[in-house]
């Protein structure tokens, strides 16, 4: 009688035990499962904004003589571009560099001379940045406008500007970046009362 049922007990306790390893299997390839397919999501988002960003990389043609904001659109894009996944390498960053200039512009000539002269001398893997910063620092002799230059262009085109048939909130945003625009280029912005004035007029 007790071995009879020391038997039943036993039988019973492997089967509980067996029953919850099976649960505990099925929850663990379910967990495994999910995070494959989260790793999946990221894999495709990353993929998808890698596309977007290729899509919309800054540009700048030879009459506008600001490579400083071209420069910190595109390093804002390679930032941006780098978080959550793999950074494009170096190399990779050079070449994106000359994208931005339209073909045949003064800018390109110059980004594809230096890297005719960087691969003679075997420099386009082994310091690939250290080509772009002489690129960058070579692109500003060639394009270039004096602080005062750019002050009196910026304070024209902002004088110059002038609603005409644009709606009212394409007038409006042209007028607030080119009040940014004289911001960042050291132009005193007049009081308020006075830029309500000058928007009025326009």
């Amino acid at each position: 009688m007790m071995e009879q049922l020391s038997k039943a007990v036993t039988k019973e306790v492997t089967a509980g035990v067996a029953g919850v390893a099976e649960q505990f299997a099925s929850s663990l390839a379910s967990m495994q499962k999910s995070n494959s397919q989260d790793e999946d999501t990221h894999d495709k988002f990353h993929a998808i904004s890698q596309s977007e960003f290729r899509d919309s990389r800054p540009t700048i043609p030879d009459d506008d003589p600001n490579i400083e904001d071209y420069d910190m659109l595109f390093d804002t894009m390679i930032e941006t571009w780098s978080i959550g996944g793999k950074k494009p390498r170096p190399v990779d960053i050079l070449h994106m560099y000359g994208k931005g200039f339209p073909h045949g512009s003064t800018r390109q000539r110059v980004f594809k001379n230096h890297i005719r002269i960087a691969m003679r001398a075997k420099r386009i893997n082994k310091e690939p940045l250290a080509v772009l910063q002489e690129i960058k620092d070579d692109l500003r002799t060639y394009i270039w406008e004096t602080v005062l230059q750019k002050q009196t262009r910026i304070e024209a085109q902002f004088e110059a500007l002038q609603q005409g048939a644009l709606k009212h909130a394409d007038f409006r945003i042209l007028f607030e970046v080119k009040l940014q625009d004289m911001r960042e280029s050291g132009i005193e912005i007049p009081r308020e009362d006075t830029l309500y004035r000058k928007y009025l007029g326009k």
